[in-house]
């Protein structure tokens, strides 16, 4: 008797989840799909719990998710401990959606094997012929039932395929575009500073209020001090001749920045936020 699965539910949205949105944000859209490789990894195992105890094991999901031992060591332990995505128990692999589709189909292949021995049991009395008739006609009719729903289910699966690919594509092309955006923004800005400032600002001046810029935004903005990527001198540069002017609407946008709750697990770059909200609004 079989003892795994071949198909196990996923939600369409669920690459909106927090949890998805973490893992691209660390292993890019490659890291999900290693992640699903992994699943029906999962799926096809004995009881739906892939061992990776054994190195011959390893070596092989390394070949199949192009990942070296030590790389799929680390990813294993951040999608089990820290994303709660799979479940690794004493050297065995599973997920919980997975392994909730198992018992289901486990226990309905337990059922149809008591069924047949059932009706063997009839087949002393004299009855098998038409209780296998019968048994026939009804599972002719289930049968019809089950590939009926089931082709239903695969249009749906593959609606939702499409459908995801083309969020993918979609997310892809916005996020080359913001890029682009912030890149051309990036330039104007520090073409202004070039206008802006008469003549640049001496080395000590400038030393001394990239200081000051730091130890305000380490007393009032402290999230922004803690992003990826924090403002660095030659970005100061680059808004050193505005801020003086406009000091008000750059400390207006640091707070804003600092107090948006999904700053450090959205954004990257200090300055790269500072211009986007500047030009395009905050969220």
């Amino acid at each position: 008797m079989k003892n795994n699965i071949a198909y196990y539910r996923r939600d369409a949205n669920s690459y909106n989840h927090w949890k998805f949105k973490m893992l691209r944000q660390r292993y890019g859209w490659a890291g999900e799909a290693k992640f699903w490789a992994l699943a029906d990894m999962i799926a096809s195992a004995e009881k739906c719990k892939l061992d990776i105890s054994n190195r011959s094991r390893i070596m092989a999901i390394c070949a199949e998710i192009e990942f070296s031992p030590e790389d799929l060591h680390a990813f294993i332990t951040y999608i089990s401990d820290d994303l709660a995505l799979v479940i690794n128990k004493n050297g065995k692999l599973t997920t919980q959606v997975v392994q909730e589709v198992f018992k289901e189909v486990d226990e309905r292949r337990v059922r149809q094997r008591k069924r047949k021995l059932e009706l063997k049991d009839k087949d002393v009395d004299g009855g098998i012929e038409k209780t296998v008739a019968d048994t026939q006609k009804k599972s002719t009719e289930k049968t019809g039932k089950s590939t009926e729903i089931l082709e239903k289910s695969t249009e749906s699966l593959q609606r939702v395929s499409e459908d995801f690919e083309q969020s993918k594509v979609k997310e892809s092309k916005e996020k080359k575009t913001k890029e682009k955006e912030i890149t051309v923004n990036y330039s104007k800005a520090k073409e202004n500073a070039h206008e802006t400032i008469a003549k640049p600002l001496p080395t000590h001046e400038l030393k001394q209020g990239f200081t000051e810029f730091k130890q305000w935004i380490n007393t009032h903005t402290p999230n922004v001090a803690k992003m990826h990527e924090p403002f660095t001198a030659d970005q100061f540069t680059v808004i050193a001749g505005s801020f003086k002017h406009n000091a008000p609407e750059i400390k207006n946008l640091l707070t804003a920045m600092h107090k948006w709750p999904a700053l450090l697990q959205q954004k990257r770059s200090a300055f790269n936020t500072l211009l986007e909200w500047k030009n395009d609004g905050s969220p």
